[in-house]
C-alpha cells in the first residue's frame, strides 16, 4: 500500500496510487440470516455461509460467527511488512521518449485494527514543483479473497480504489482499477494496472501502467523504488 500519483503520456500526473503485501486466496462468502418478518423483527446479520444453519441462529451463535468472520487470516499477517517509514523515489515519464522525472517522498505506514488494516501518509514536498500529499487504507477482503485499497489526496477531490492479487512464487502484487482524469471533453476514465516487486523485507519497486491512449495496449509509464528506513 504504497502510494504516489502517476502520469499518463502528453498529461499532467494526477493518478494516486496503493500497493499492498504479498499473499494471495481466501474467504468465505457472505450471506444474510434475516429474523422473521414482522413489526418486532431485527436487523438482518450478515454471517459467513459456512456458519448459515437451516434453521435460524441463536444470539450466541450469531456471535461466533461473527467473530468467526472478522478474524484476521494469514493474508493479513503479511499486512505486517508494510508497516513502518520508507524513503521512495519516484520516477515518471511525462511521453514515451521524454527522459523521466524524479522526485523524492516519505511513506509512513501503521497497522490498525488489530492489524486488519494498514493506513499510510505519503508525502512528496515537490513533485513537478507541486507539494504532494495523499492517505491510504490497504486490507485483505476476505469475502472476495483479494486485497484492496483506497487512496486519496491532494491532486483531486475524489476516492480511488483498486484490487490485488499476489503471486506468493514472483513475490509480486498486482492491482487493478480506473483512474480519473481531466480532459479536453471533460472527465476520462482510464484502466490502470499497478504491480510492486518485492526485493526482500527492506526494499519494493512499485511499477505503474496504463494506456497511452483509450483502446491501447498498456506501457509502462511510472516506477517507485521504496526502502525502509533504519
Amino acid at each position: 500500500m504504497f502510494g504516489c500519483c502517476c502520469s499518463s503520456s502528453g498529461k499532467t500526473a494526477l493518478i494516486a496510487a496503493i500497493v499492498g503485501a504479498a499473499g494471495v486466496l481466501g474467504g468465505a462468502v457472505l450471506t444474510r440470516s434475516l429474523e422473521k418478518a414482522g413489526p418486532d423483527a431485527g436487523p438482518a446479520v450478515v454471517v459467513p455461509a459456512s456458519h448459515q444453519p437451516e434453521a435460524e441462529m441463536t444470539p450466541e451463535q450469531m456471535m461466533a460467527a461473527m467473530a468467526d468472520w472478522a478474524a484476521p487470516v494469514e493474508e493479513h499477517e503479511m499486512l505486517k511488512s508494510m508497516a513502518g517509514t520508507w524513503d521512495a523515489t519516484a520516477r515518471f515519464w511525462m511521453a514515451p521518449d521524454a527522459p523521466p522525472t524524479e522526485s523524492k517522498g516519505v511513506s509512513e505506514a501503521e497497522l490498525i485494527l488489530d492489524g486488519r488494516f494498514v493506513s499510510q501518509h505519503f508525502t512528496m514536498p515537490d513533485f513537478m514543483g507541486i507539494p504532494f500529499e495523499g492517505y491510504g487504507v490497504v486490507g485483505f477482503d476476505k469475502a472476495k479473497g483479494k486485497y484492496i485499497n483506497a487512496w486519496i489526496d491532494n491532486f483531486g477531490t475524489g476516492m480511488m480504489t483498486m484490487e490485488g492479487v499476489a503471486d506468493k512464487k514472483a513475490h509480486t502484487v498486482t492491482w487493478t482499477g480506473t483512474a480519473v482524469y481531466p480532459g479536453p471533453e471533460g472527465v476520462t476514465e482510464t484502466p490502470v494496472k499497478h504491480i510492486i516487486r518485492h526485493d526482500g523485507p527492506d526494499k519494493m519497486v512499485m511499477e505503474f501502467w496504463e494506456p497511452p491512449a483509450p483502446g491501447e495496449d498498456m506501457i509502462k509509464n511510472g516506477e517507485i523504488t521504496y526502502t525502509r528506513r533504519k
